[in-house]
Order: C-alpha cells, then structure tokens, then sequence
C-alpha cells in the first residue's frame, strides 16, 4: 500500500512539476482534503483531476502526510495549498486539530513546504504561545494562504476566537518570501 501510494504521487508530482517546469503540456488540479472528525479522518489526503470537475483519489484515499508526525495535537484539518509564485515551490496550512478534543482545543496551525508536492517541511505555529495577549484565545482554524503580488509577500490568514466573543475572519500573519519555513 505505501509502494502504491509512493508511485501514485510521485507519478503525480512529476507531472505537476512538468507543467511547472515546461516539461509537458498537460495540467492538471489538485484538490487537498480531510474526510472526516474521527482522528483517523483528520489528516491531508489528495485527489487529481484533469477537468476540474472528476477527481481521483491519490493513494487509495488515505492520508498522504502523516498528521502524528506534522502536528502538536496528532489530527489536522482545513487544508489549503498554494503553487508559489516561482512555479517551483508549494506551501500547505492546516488545522492542528483533534476534534474529540473539542471544538475549542486548537490553538495552532501547521505550515508545510514542498518543491515535489511527496517530501514536505512543517512548522508548528501555536498562536497562544507564539504571540503575546493570547491569554482567552479559544481556537484558531481554517487558514489559507495567498500571495500579495504589491507587498512581495505570503500571506496566511485564518479564523479565531478569543473567550466567548465572535469568531472573526479577519486575522492574517505576514511571511516574507525570502524567509524560509523550515
């Protein structure tokens, strides 16, 4: 199963790269996702597509990264992935998040970085430790990424609550392009 699952994304990566690279004309779409909030269920798993529209589920549907090794909690959710502007580069954020710990047991999010879209980086940024003032904060989910084409600049923004006040939208954390996350 984990020679199948090698093969697939590797075959896959290849040829994503290729397109990136100028290798081959094909495209295609990638679609990262969890199935589900039993612990076994939160974890990255990936499909392809060649129209946008069918997905095939790569490596029979089971995860692709292992959520035990990349998190602090051992479960992540809400992925969200993003070509970088060199063609060449990939990040990923996610929840790190069980939820049968409850809904308000996640404080961080785990960045990843790959060249190959198989061999990944992480990073665990828990935001109640990392940042002053985050005495209340209650949880921290769904973040994405974007590229800010003016400011040079990557962009993580995301959802959170502090104590019992409203979930809001509308926190983001800057990463500079020539900082590495390893």
């Amino acid at each position: 199963m984990i020679i199948d699952m090698k093969k697939n994304i590797i075959l896959f990566a290849l040829l994503f790269v290729g397109v990136l690279t100028g290798y081959c004309q094909q495209s295609a779409y990638l679609f990262v996702y969890f199935t589900g909030n039993r612990m076994s269920e939160e974890a990255v798993r990936m499909a392809v597509s060649l129209d946008g529209y069918n997905y095939k589920a790569l490596n029979g549907n089971q995860p692709v990264l292992d959520s035990r090794v990349i998190s602090s909690t051992g479960g992540v959710r809400d992925p969200h992935i993003l070509r970088c502007e060199d063609g060449k580069t990939f990040y990923m954020v996610v929840t790190d998040m069980v939820s049968a710990n409850g809904w308000s047991s996640n404080r961080a999010m785990v960045l990843l970085k790959s060249k190959d879209l198989v061999h990944w980086t992480s990073n665990i940024v828990n935001i109640q430790k990392k940042y002053p003032d985050q005495e209340n904060l209650k949880r921290v989910w769904a973040p994405q990424t974007i590229y800010d084409k003016e400011a040079g600049k990557y962009m993580i923004y995301w959802s959170m609550q502090h104590g019992n006040g409203p979930d809001s939208g509308r926190n983001q954390m800057t990463i500079s392009s020539r900082r590495r996350m390893q």
